[in-house]
């Protein structure tokens, strides 16, 4: 699944989930209006404190109903986004402020309702779970200056009395009755405060209880929601590691093909020309045929060999063989040019751990192409250049000529499939394509340095040991 594509279903996941909420909420702050208008002074202090301004009160929740019955038009036209859901929970934020400035303010039980945004918004995105912390702990700090604490005056001085001004007076009153009227003023003064404290903290408990339990199946809505998205994203990495497979064989399909166009065409040339030779040139043609014969069934065998595989190259376990047998494979290609193979004195020391054959079929490929060049530029005699090197335990081929090179455009497309600047049916254009691919599977590269009309300079680097398989 795309980035883009999980962002958005987060934003579906989200916003379900804040329709849901609303409702909850909605239905909530609908009852508590109607339940504390029918109870009155019947409900504990403090547990649902009432609003002096009910008109504003039931307007937010009617704008509130109105938002939530819109919301899902998003969800059923696929334009859930995580700026919308984001939107959506600043939105909810302020509605509770709103309400809760209408009915109490920061005295309000209900003020933990706050931790239902923040929750909702961790399926969105880091940057907005902060963004909505800040905002509810900013709104939260507003409830003070909406509405601020009302303080309780203090008790009143207790009354001088006659009888206190009588210095002898409390001589002549019972023990259990001096100071007596001084407590019972006390329990009066702390009684109210008592009751809306005892209320407010049964508020509390309710309003924990309540965000306790949506949090709960929010959450546990969301773990459905995302191990539905695990399900679907291995059902999608299966299906594009087949995918893998069958561009695997479509890549060996298409370099069979390839390779098999140039032995094919010989055949089918000596074939045509051979009822016309004289007796010993059609030996000699015969012999040719055979030879073209047999390269095409050692081209046909390779397929079966997973050395071969592109998908498979980058954990192939091949034996160190010399360098230098490289370039003796390489001296023995006749390309119908001269070749010139300069070599680094290093090289005859050092070995290589990469798959010897997909290496050579890919400098054979990249030789073939030199001299294709060399000649369409009218200069036949002219060598093409193969320059070995080892740096820093890489080795670093050159393959350099003098041919008809490639303008801008022509070398932005030369790795693209069946692009190819040779005249029609004489290519299929696969053949840097393939190169390049079988390359990257062994931890090389390719790089094309031309100019039009001055020739082509082709650089392969690779390890001298295969990266992946040694790991």
């Amino acid at each position: 699944m795309m980035i883009g594509e999980q962002a958005q279903a987060n934003a579906r996941i989200t916003l379900r989930n804040l329709i849901a909420a609303r409702w909850v909420l909605i239905a909530l702050v609908s009852a508590s209006v109607l339940f504390a208008a029918l109870a009155g002074d019947r409900l504990p202090v403090g547990l649902l404190p009432r609003s002096e301004h009910p008109i504003a009160l039931v307007a937010t929740v009617v704008v509130w109903t109105v938002l939530n019955l819109v919301s899902p038009l998003a969800l059923a036209r696929g334009r859930a986004s995580e700026p919308l859901a984001g939107a959506h929970l600043l939105a909810d934020a302020l509605a509770l402020t709103l309400l809760l400035a209408l009915s109490g303010g920061p005295a309000n039980p209900f003020t933990i309702l706050y931790f239902l945004p923040i929750t909702l918004a961790t399926q969105v995105s880091p940057r907005w779970t902060w963004a909505l912390a800040g905002v509810c702990v900013a709104c939260f700090a507003g409830l003070f200056l909406l509405t601020p604490v009302e303080h309780e005056p203090e008790p009143a001085a207790p009354t001088t009395t006659a009888a206190s001004e009588d210095p002898h007076a409390h001589h002549h009153m019972p023990a259990d009755h001096a100071g007596g009227p001084a407590p019972t003023a006390a329990k009066a003064s702390d009684r109210p405060h008592g009751e809306h404290f005892e209320g407010h903290q049964l508020g509390m408990w309710v309003a924990f209880g309540l965000v306790g339990v949506l949090i709960t199946v929010f959450v546990h809505r969301t773990a459905l929601a995302l191990a539905h998205q695990r399900d679907e994203l291995a059902r999608l990495r299966q299906t594009t590691l087949e995918d893998r497979h069958l561009t695997a064989l479509g890549t060996l399909a298409a370099g069979a093909a390839h390779e098999l166009g140039t032995p094919l065409g010989t055949i089918k040339l000596l074939v045509d020309e051979l009822p016309h030779l004289p007796a010993p040139e059609s030996e000699g043609a015969l012999d040719t045929i055979r030879e073209q014969l047999a390269r095409c069934k050692l081209i046909v065998s390779r397929m079966a060999s997973p050395e071969l595989r592109v998908s498979a190259l980058g954990h192939a376990r091949a034996q160190p063989w010399p360098l230098t047998k490289l370039v003796t494979e390489l001296e023995g290609v006749d390309a119908g040019v001269p070749l010139r193979v300069e070599i680094d004195p290093d090289l005859e020391s050092q070995s290589c751990g990469q798959p010897f054959s997909a290496l050579s079929q890919v400098l054979r490929e990249l030789l073939n192409n030199a001299a294709d060049a060399t000649r369409r530029a009218g200069e036949g005699d002219r060598a093409v250049v193969i320059r070995f090197d080892v740096r820093d335990a890489a080795l670093i081929i050159d393959v350099i000529d003098r041919g008809v090179g490639m303008d801008g455009d022509e070398l932005a497309a030369a790795f693209s499939p069946f692009h190819t600047t040779r005249p029609e049916n004489q290519g299929m254009g696969l053949g840097l394509y393939l190169a390049r691919a079988h390359l990257r599977q062994l931890g090389g590269t390719i790089e094309i340095d031309s100019e039009l009309g001055r020739g082509t300079r082709v650089r392969v680097e690779l390890p001298l040991v295969d990266r992946g398989a040694a790991a």
